[in-house]
């Protein structure tokens, strides 16, 4: 007997995205030779996987990767349907635009850039680049940084629908395991700059998650992972894996300022 919950994902419809305009081969990798000049931005349409039961409507069913001899189901019936690849989609965020639709926002690991998928209606979208370590400015206006975006693999959100972008790379003393800051001032799902937000530099560490307190937004947490210094496998009595957490109330109040973490929207 199988126990179907209000909003579990035993039920309802699944979809995978195409851009309208790509032409390439579904089946390779994004950054394959067949595909590196084929457009993965632009109007895009939500192609169905699953009929609204969640039944598949592929060859292969999405969700059977339990089933002897299939791996990777979701990817094998994506490529059936179509999907346009990308490199390594990881975390999400969802928030609004200032035209007011909704914008699904991922991060592509391995080419060092985050997506908008802007929503239109139920079935189309349009896919921008909010920023990418080659094709946004950094700290525009402001002093110079020489941080690298490199394997973003975390979001966040603040109160304000501003995007953090937490990297997956290791720690060290000087670089790597960087947060950053979308600055869309528009709020149109391209940003104008991407600014160093902080570096965790703890040796061997990497930043793993970042989560606003939604009773004091000016506090946020932050997960740290197996840091060198408190390694349980290395260090006697190490405490290992860490949250830290940040509260910017003193300093937004020195400052004058609501935020220091974006345009209100």
């Amino acid at each position: 007997m199988v126990l179907r919950k209000k909003h579990d994902y035993t039920r309802g419809q699944t979809f995978v995205l195409k851009v309208d305009g790509f032409n390439g081969d579904v089946s390779k990798d994004y950054n394959n030779a067949v595909n590196t000049s084929q457009p993965r931005t632009g109007p895009a349409t939500w192609v169905a996987l699953t009929d609204k039961d969640g039944n598949p409507l592929t060859a292969t069913d999405p969700f059977a990767n339990a089933l002897p001899g299939i791996e990777r189901a979701g990817r094998q019936a994506a490529d059936e349907a179509g999907g346009t690849p990308y490199g390594r989609p990881e975390d999400i965020e969802v928030g609004t635009l200032a035209n007011g639709r909704e914008a699904l926002y991922f991060a592509a690991t391995s080419e060092n850039t985050i997506y908008t998928i802007e929503m239109i209606g139920s079935k189309k979208a349009i896919v921008k680049v909010l920023l990418s370590e080659t094709g946004t400015p950094k700290n525009a206006g402001f002093a110079g940084t020489t941080g690298r975006i490199n394997s973003p693999d975390n979001l966040a959100q603040d109160r304000h629908g501003n995007i953090y972008v937490i990297e997956d790379a290791p720690n060290g003393s000087s670089t790597g395991g960087d947060i950053w800051f979308a600055r869309d001032a528009d709020s149109d799902g391209v940003a104008e700059s991407v600014d160093h937000f902080m570096s965790i530099r703890v040796e061997g560490s990497e930043a793993t998650g970042m989560i606003f307190n939604p009773k004091n937004p000016d506090e946020f947490a932050v997960a740290v992972q197996h840091p060198n210094s408190t390694d349980l496998g290395k260090v006697p009595n190490g405490f290992g894996d860490a949250i830290w957490t940040f509260d910017m109330s003193a300093a937004l109040k020195a400052a004058g300022t609501v935020t220091a973490q974006g345009p209100e929207r």
